[in-house]
């Protein structure tokens, strides 16, 4: 009886060792199948699906531990944080909470060897986690409205040496196709309620996942890092304008104290000793840096992508330039797509492509596009240019940045035209891919800040022709659009020679 009572406990230590063995391994598999990554399923367009976090803790977090998972050292076990996009999901509960290392110690408490086999696999699921960002060295963007002037000038310099691309490792590419990928860089202040529907409505496109997202700004906070960090749905990096008014508040490029004020004449100007006497602009108006500020950090984010980005110092595919309060369509990807495909094979001289209009008129086909001569008023928004162009800019940098008018986008138009007798050829879409839902901001009143109902119109929008996106080819809609560039009286606001030698050192 004895002999057998101890085969049979025996039996059900063997049993139980077994039993622990397969759950552990069992949940270690299901965790690495979770996060794979479907690359064949399109992304489906849902108004209602989350596609980035924005963190609920306000930036309360290094990047280190941002987006990637709690390191090791650092994991909490009583949050779990899930990140999602569409359907698939992939959660540090697993290895946050009393979970598959545990289990298994408990169930394999007599056979090390098996223990110690089962907490190197989970281990290195973790790393994986954990080094899937790669944050720039000695930052911190936990406290950065406590940071003085200084320090944030210093957290700028280290950030733009970094370069660091977010999802590297969820979204790899090869160095062949990192030189055709589409380039996104979005333009932002700090109206973090249209940026964050602007992300929201960007990670819904199909084939997103293929892009790089540049978020350049002037104005750095714990929030926009935030934000950055909880981009989850393709490769992201953040660049910082070093040339703004946070970082210069009582100096140039910001207001110097002694700077005359804008609307004295020069007369008055001189009188008074005021800095920037001698530098009226054409109407005799004086700089203000609010203004100045926006063509400069356009023209600091032009030069940083093209010249500066050391993935993309290979770079041959386009650029597209969006704005903080700019929504796209579901099918931007494929249509700038088609639009380069028409470029390479029948149009190699276009310049840009555009799939934004400012002055959309009439319902015509999703598929249909021109070629017009690039024009402020209708192609400033949603255009995407490569690096021809630009060095066909940066090489005119003298025209560009003398040339008295504070809005970038008419200074783009007039360069190559003063510069030499040239103008920008672009391909248009006639159905817009890009809408403007910027209802506030430096021309608006604060008041009329409605980010929730301009989104819902353009959504809408997208709904009712939801038949005319993800066209399979383009055709053409009309002659060519000749328009008469001539050397327009310019809209001032640029006469500062302290504007144009920087605008010059950027390039330099």
């Amino acid at each position: 009886m004895a002999l057998r009572h101890t085969r049979r406990n025996r039996l059900l230590l063997y049993v139980t060792i077994l039993f622990g063995l397969y759950v552990g391994f069992v949940s270690i598999a299901s965790r690495r199948i979770s996060s794979t990554r479907p690359w064949d399923e399109p992304n489906e367009y849902s108004p209602s699906e989350v596609v980035y976090e924005a963190r609920a803790d306000n930036g309360k977090h290094s990047p280190d531990s941002a987006m990637a998972g709690r390191s090791p050292g650092n994991a909490s076990t009583s949050r779990s944080d899930t990140f999602t996009h569409g359907t698939i999901a992939i959660s540090n509960s697993l290895v946050n909470s009393p979970g598959v290392a545990q289990q298994t110690e408990r169930a394999v408490a007599g056979t090390s060897r098996a223990l110690a086999t089962s907490k190197e696999v989970v281990g290195s699921t973790r790393g994986v986690l954990a080094q899937s960002q790669t944050s720039p060295p000695s930052q911190d963007a936990t406290l950065l409205e406590t940071y003085s002037v200084s320090k944030l000038e210093e957290y700028v310099r280290n950030n733009n040496e970094a370069q660091t691309i977010y999802n590297e490792q969820r979204f790899p590419i090869s160095p062949e196709d990192r030189k055709a990928q589409l380039v996104v860089v979005i333009q932002v202040h700090d109206r973090y309620r249209f940026l964050r529907h602007t992300l929201e409505n960007l990670g819904k496109a199909r084939n997103v996942e293929s892009i790089l997202l540049v978020i350049s700004a002037d104005y750095v906070s714990s929030e926009l890092v935030s934000i950055v960090q909880g981009v989850l749905f393709c490769q992201a990096m953040l660049v910082l304008s070093p040339h703004t008014i946070q970082l210069h508040p009582s100096s140039f490029p910001g207001t110097d104290p002694k700077d005359c004020p804008a609307r004295i004449t020069r007369d008055q100007a001189v009188n008074s000793g005021c800095l920037n006497a001698q530098h009226p602009d054409m109407y005799g108006h004086y700089r203000e840096a609010a203004f100045s500020a926006i063509k400069l950090h356009w023209w600091w984010k032009a030069s940083f992508v093209f010249d500066k980005i050391r993935a993309l110092h290979d770079h041959t595919g386009w650029v597209l330039m969006l704005e903080e309060d700019h929504l796209v369509s579901p099918d931007f990807v494929v249509v700038i797509g088609l639009l380069d495909t028409l470029v390479r094979k029948e149009r190699p001289y276009v310049d840009v492509i555009n799939i934004g209009r400012q002055k959309p008129t009439g319902l015509f086909p999703g598929n249909g596009f021109t070629e017009e001569d690039w024009f402020s008023v209708f192609n400033n928004m949603g255009f995407a240019l490569r690096k021809p162009a630009w060095e066909t800019l940066r090489n005119c940098s003298k025209t560009f940045c003398d040339y008295d008018d504070y809005n970038w986008d008419w200074t783009f138009q007039m360069t190559p035209w003063l510069c030499k007798q040239y103008k920008w050829k672009t391909l248009a879409m006639v159905m817009p891919r890009v809408y403007h839902i910027g209802t506030c901001g430096i021309h608006q009143k604060k008041g009329q800040c409605k980010p929730d109902e301009e989104s819902a119109k353009v959504l809408n929008i997208f709904k009712t022709r939801s038949t005319e996106l993800f066209p399979t080819r383009l055709e053409w809609s009309g002659s060519t659009r000749q328009r008469t560039i001539t050397p327009k009286k310019p809209n001032g606001g640029w006469g500062d020679v302290r504007d144009h030698n920087l605008c010059m050192s950027i390039v330099s």
